[in-house]
């Protein structure tokens, strides 16, 4: 089986909306996107043209980051490491999600698969691993996880169907639903294991990221459908479906 890597043309510096949609929607949306958009070469060749994503978040006892969010402050970042699939060929992704005011940026670094497990189970257990892999971003990860003093928290998956602008201008929109967790503090990255809760969310949610401008095909798209931007995180939603973590949410 292939590694299932999506490429977002939009990574490192952007803006983003999220919106959520009535389910019976989303034909009508996805026609109306067709003359600009088409789906991502991941989303074109999976069934159903989506496919799993799974995050495991980072965060400390006290969930400071999941507060940061909560609070709404104008500065803040997660910690994650992501993952398209099972697969032993399969990497992983290690992020710093960064949002500075409107502008959302994010530091990521590709870890072989048995090194970036290595490095996890190293902060499950508060044994020292090897953090020299030869890349700026992932020293970064490090020492941000460092300085939070972050350890693993919890997955979170769920189904993405990606479009992405067939225009020089990088945009990309998403529809993702679906939106389950389960508690990792051992580390554990997996799409199918363990017991998976259903997180509930009012529809699907919708995220339209762009580089520079807001596209005025896209904000057509939002006038016609009356969308209302709104905020969806979904860590958030998470740790607030986990009783054992509730308590903190507070």
């Amino acid at each position: 089986m292939a590694s299932l890597s999506p490429v977002d043309r939009t990574l490192t510096s952007r803006f983003e909306r999220k919106y959520l949609l009535d389910p019976g929607m989303l034909p009508e949306i996805r026609s109306w996107l067709s003359p600009h958009m088409g789906h991502d070469p991941f989303s074109a060749k999976c069934p159903d043209h989506r496919y799993s994503v799974c995050s495991l978040y980072l965060d400390n006892e006290n969930l400071n980051l999941y507060h940061q969010t909560k609070n709404a402050e104008k500065n803040r970042f997660k910690l994650r490491a992501r993952t398209y699939g099972d697969n032993i060929n399969d990497p992983v992704f290690f992020e710093i999600k960064k949002r500075m005011d409107q502008i959302v940026r994010k530091d990521r670094v590709t870890i072989a698969r048995d090194k970036a497990l290595k490095y996890i189970e190293s902060l499950s257990s508060y044994a020292p691993s090897e953090t020299d892999l030869g890349d700026t971003n992932f020293l970064r990860f490090v020492q941000s996880v460092e300085k939070t003093q972050s350890r693993p928290i919890l997955l979170v998956r769920y189904m993405r169907e990606a479009f992405e602008s067939r225009t020089i201008d990088p945009v990309r929109v998403t529809f993702d639903s679906e939106l389950q967790t389960q508690l990792a503090p051992d580390g554990k990255i997996t799409h199918c294991e363990g017991e998976w809760t259903p997180v509930d969310v009012p529809g699907i949610i919708l995220e339209i990221k762009y580089s520079d401008r807001f596209p005025s095909w896209i904000q057509s798209l939002v006038n016609s459908f009356g969308l209302r931007y709104t905020s969806v995180p979904k860590y958030g939603y998470c740790v607030e479906a986990s009783p054992s973590l509730a308590a903190q949410a507070v």
